[in-house]
């Protein structure tokens, strides 16, 4: 039984070859079994603030995810049967939020583990937002470039929006005639 206890007891508690040394200048020897550096217990403990604004930064993302999947949802249901224009850009906008999810969370684990870390420099990235925000422009700028030309191809075949317009004008025009 004491050997069993002992055993435990070795398994949780590191041999003293795993302990890493400090130098005069506070920098850390190598860890002598598989040569990888690693953090002394640090008594700095991380503020909330640290946490919560990472854990605010990803919630935004994601509201605004739900904002444009939402659009592309409204989008893609509201296509007639043959409006191709609109159900494909319902479906880039969903492809568009879809990205933004993967970006939120590859940025939430990517500043967790800078936190968790100590990483001194900042936890913002300049390049992703402006790389989304390019997508995004394209896409409203692509939907409007193909809205322009599907109504510019309408143009030579009049054709109001709500059918029942058809209907009331030619009875009017009827009426005319037989009155005349």
């Amino acid at each position: 039984m004491a050997s069993i206890i002992q055993k435990i007891k070795n398994h949780f508690v590191a041999p003293s070859s795993h302990i890493q040394t400090t130098t005069s200048y506070g920098t850390i020897q190598p860890n002598a079994e598989n040569g990888l550096q690693s953090l002394p217990a640090d008594a700095t403990k991380i503020e909330p603030k640290v946490w919560l604004a990472s854990e605010r930064t990803f919630l935004n993302w994601l509201r605004v995810s739900l904002l444009i999947s939402s659009f592309a949802l409204a989008l893609f249901n509201s296509a007639a049967d043959g409006d191709w224009v609109t159900k494909g850009m319902g479906f880039t906008y969903a492809l568009i939020a879809i990205g933004m999810l993967g970006y939120a969370w590859t940025m939430q684990q990517k500043r967790r583990t800078r936190i968790i870390t100590r990483f001194s420099g900042h936890h913002d990235d300049i390049w992703g937002p402006l790389f989304i925000c390019l997508i995004i422009f394209v896409a409203v700028l692509t939907n409007f470039i193909l809205r322009v030309k599907q109504r510019e191809r309408l143009r030579h075949h009049p054709t109001p929006k709500n059918p029942w317009i058809t209907v009331v004008i030619e009875q009017i025009q009827t009426a005319f005639s037989l009155s005349s």
